[in-house]
């Protein structure tokens, strides 16, 4: 079983992970933090498709809510 860090590498790929600085989860909310604003932009519009990739990949749904920060 994948820890959420990596389930979140493999789905958003390598170079939106360089640009992840932290992950962390709690009460089914995902957080992470990115260091470029654009990309940060781009996920916080993709974030709801991006928190069912999550769930599929990771083969349960946990995060009911992705914060992009």
């Amino acid at each position: 079983e994948a820890s959420l860090p990596e389930v979140w590498s493999k789905v958003v790929g390598e170079v939106v992970s360089r640009h992840t600085t932290d992950v962390s989860f709690r009460r089914g909310i995902m957080t992470v933090c990115i260091s470029a604003s654009a990309l940060r932009y781009e996920l916080f519009m993709q974030r709801s498709a991006l928190r069912d990739k999550v769930n599929a990949a990771s083969r349960m749904p946990i995060v009911r809510e992705l914060i992009i920060k």
